[in-house]
């Protein structure tokens, strides 16, 4: 963990979350500024920096992750009615804990979004 890293906080607890699906290795939360009518972050609870996520460091955090975010999608029936799963690469909007958003919802369609 990162003392400074705010995804680091949410996952101790110490900001204030709406909690959507809790593992060992992943929390989901709802995003707290919604482009769609579902709009979930998802992100490991090790602090893992972006760039060590594309170095091999973490070799099975992808499919992990995916796997992770498939339950999301089928707890959503957005499996039926279309979703998008982005990661916004290094550093996007300061945050650089790994992370992917998952999109969807009703009358949302999978091109719009960020």
């Amino acid at each position: 963990m990162s003392e400074d890293c705010i995804f680091c906080k949410i996952i101790k607890k110490e900001i204030p979350s709406e909690l959507v699906l809790e593992s060992k290795d992943f929390i989901a939360i709802n995003n707290i500024h919604p482009k769609a009518p579902i709009h979930i972050l998802v992100m490991p609870k090790a602090h893992i920096e972006k760039v060590d996520s594309i170095s091999g460091v973490n070799r099975d955090l992808w499919s992990d992750m995916i796997l992770f975010a498939n339950e999301i999608i089928s707890k959503f029936d957005l499996d039926k009615s279309g979703y998008r799963i982005i990661n916004n690469g290094a550093g996007y909007n300061g945050v650089d804990h790994e992370h992917i958003h998952i999109m969807g919802g009703k009358d949302w369609k999978p091109g719009d979004g960020l």
